[in-house]
């Protein structure tokens, strides 16, 4: 805690300095009231109040004796309902042209927007003022993607988004539409910039039919938040890669731990996908990705399937075990088995981390 205030404190100071009176934003001392703050020093006193109107306040007073169907036809009709309304489309349209994405939308469009409760699309109101301005629709290729991204909702979810946005409704209206929500994970910091990667791990999970984030999750895991294809099991007993291939299991393969640990991340996971094939994984949560690595047998069996220890039905792997003993640490409520949910748990842990507590995120000062 005293680490983090000193670099709090620290930012601070480079930005407002540490003497009140001075710099961009220096306070005058109040003589009658020692210790109080003091006014801001470069505040105008003189200056001039702003003669602006808000372009929602030209909107509703241009608007206000009308009815409903008169204001929906005005804001179809009208050019300029605000000024510099023209400017700011045409500002848009080019950027829409130059980028192939969509730029600053007027304000004022939203704010219609949350009063209608989000029923307004907001790419159909820019179209909309686009046309009544006397200005080109926007690129296709623009508008094809955030059709993309409305064709994942519903129509009653996407209206729940579209109100007032924040990721908790976007994942809420991802999951009422049958979709993987995509706010609740967080992509692994040491793969974030490896964008062919992160497509084919995309692809691999798709073709195996399991989640992206379960999949990221159990290579976090077995690389301890690493994703080196090249990582090796550190007790020695020669696992390697992103899923920790045993020795015997690369040659299953057609390969080797050595030549597996001298491929990139998008080449080993070829193996992974190869590998995880013909385990069963189609469909599965979680732990049966992870039991496909740790423990095939246990691959669509219940929670309470014991792997090690007491009540294990894999001859070798009962109580007394060295697999038990090497296992001992997952045997969370010590009763001397080790559940398929007790193993599960550590991977859940990487698959939905809070990002600001991972350690790779935090300043090395306050790990």
């Amino acid at each position: 805690a005293d680490a983090a205030a000193q670099e709090a404190m620290a930012d601070f100071r480079s930005k407002f300095g540490d003497d009140a009176g001075k710099g961009p934003y220096a306070v005058g001392l109040n003589v009658n009231n020692p210790g109080a703050l003091g006014a801001y020093i470069n505040y105008d006193r003189t200056a001039a109040a702003s003669t602006t109107t808000s372009p929602f306040s030209q909107f509703t007073s241009a608007t206000r004796s009308m009815t409903p169907e008169q204001t929906a036809d005005y804001f179809k009709n009208q050019p300029e309902i605000f000024k510099g309304e023209t400017q700011m489309l045409t500002n848009l349209a080019a950027a829409a042209e130059d980028t192939g994405k969509i730029g600053a939308i007027p304000p004022l469009y939203y704010e219609l927007q949350q009063k209608s409760a989000g029923k307004q699309d907001i790419l159909e109101m820019v179209e909309t003022r686009l046309k009544a301005n006397g200005l080109k629709p926007l690129p296709k290729g623009v508008t094809a993607v955030v059709s993309e991204v409305k064709g994942a909702f519903d129509e009653e979810s996407y209206k729940y988004i579209t109100y007032k946005p924040n990721s908790t409704r976007t994942d809420i209206g991802l999951i009422s539409s049958g979709q993987e929500p995509v706010y609740r994970t967080t992509l692994p910091t040491n793969v974030a910039s490896d964008t062919a990667f992160q497509q084919e791990v995309s692809a691999v999970a798709g073709r195996l039919g399991v989640s992206e984030a379960d999949l990221y999750a159990v290579m976090s895991f077995e690389t301890g938040g690493t994703f080196d294809p090249g990582i090796r099991n550190a007790a020695g007993s020669g696992a390697t890669g992103l899923i920790q291939f045993m020795p015997s299991t690369a040659r299953g393969l057609g390969t080797s731990t050595d030549a597996l640990a001298s491929m990139s991340r998008v080449d080993q996971l070829q193996y992974v996908e190869k590998y995880l094939s013909n385990k069963g994984v189609r469909g599965g949560n979680l732990s049966d990705l992870y039991m496909a690595v740790l423990f095939p047998a246990a691959v669509g069996k219940s929670d309470d399937f014991v792997l090690f220890g007491n009540g294990a039905t894999v001859p070798g792997y009962g109580a007394g075990s060295r697999a038990y003993s090497q296992n001992r640490g997952l045997d969370k409520n010590g009763d001397g088995s080790v559940t398929k949910a007790e193993a599960a748990a550590k991977v859940m842990q990487h698959r939905n981390p809070q990002p600001w507590r991972r350690p790779n995120n935090m300043r090395p000062e306050l790990q």
